[in-house]
């Protein structure tokens, strides 16, 4: 049965942090077990800078670290009561949606406007998530990013104007026709018992991918992180927010 080593990291872009701005990314991850064995689940969510007209009023990372906290949670209560790993994207992706209305329930708007720009500001993020059970390896997608199984790579990106989950929330004559957008996560699946290594970020790395080799075997716990500070504060490679999430196989 495998098992994986697990290093993650965040780290403020340097284009932003030149301009005061708060870091949106966010990461969660959990590693436990249960009775056949460990498991793992990783998420990952990118805030959104849609309002450049008024960059001071954007407050994604809320939306990033309430998506992030809250799909961990709920993924680890799937798991904890066995169900089956295939079928939790689909319901995670009806979970989430149904939060984020939850949020706008205890919100006071006065019009439908401040509803759209409330949810434009707060609420905007991509999402890439990791799970690995002793039988399944799955990758759940909206949005932007980075997703590596082996020595295979998958890139993912749409030009600083991806979908994002909360757009579902918008009423469809204001801002994106729901229609168009996806109602469910894109997955990819993997078997665990026959790969050796995964990583998932966010779309910082699709423009430094020269950066992939060093992603692995690392032996101190923090090296991940460490590597992104270099890499944006002293290097100025990640120009935007980054969060990475690596798994090795431990060795036998």
């Amino acid at each position: 049965m495998p098992n994986f080593d697990l290093k993650t990291g965040k780290v403020i872009g340097y284009d932003h942090l030149q301009a005061g701005k708060n870091c949106q990314d966010a990461i969660a991850s959990k590693q436990f077990e249960l009775g056949d064995g460990q498991y793992s689940i990783v998420v990952i969510a990118d805030g959104s800078s849609v309002a450049k007209s008024n960059p001071h009023l954007v407050h994604s990372e809320v939306g990033s670290q309430l998506t992030v906290d809250f799909l961990l949670r709920r993924t680890y209560q799937y798991l904890s009561e066995n169900y089956h790993a295939p079928i939790i994207p689909r319901f995670l992706f009806d979970d989430l949606i149904q939060y984020y209305q939850s949020i706008l329930v205890n919100q006071s708007f006065f019009s439908v406007q401040e509803k759209v720009e409330f949810v434009n500001f707060n609420l905007l993020c991509t999402v890439l998530a990791l799970i690995v059970t002793p039988k399944y390896g799955l990758i759940l997608r909206y949005g932007d990013g980075i997703i590596i199984i082996d020595n295979q790579v998958f890139t993912f990106d749409y030009e600083d104007m991806p979908p994002y989950p909360g757009y579902l929330l918008i009423p469809q004559h204001l801002k994106i026709n729901p229609s168009q957008l996806s109602q469910g996560f894109e997955v990819t699946e993997f078997d665990p018992n026959n790969t050796q290594k995964i990583a998932i970020g966010s779309d910082a790395f699709v423009a430094n991918q020269e950066l992939i080799p060093l992603f692995w075997n690392h032996h101190h716990p923090n090296q991940i992180q460490r590597n992104l500070n270099v890499w944006s504060k002293v290097d100025h490679k990640l120009l935007d927010d980054a969060s990475l999430a690596v798994l090795e196989k431990k060795g036998e």
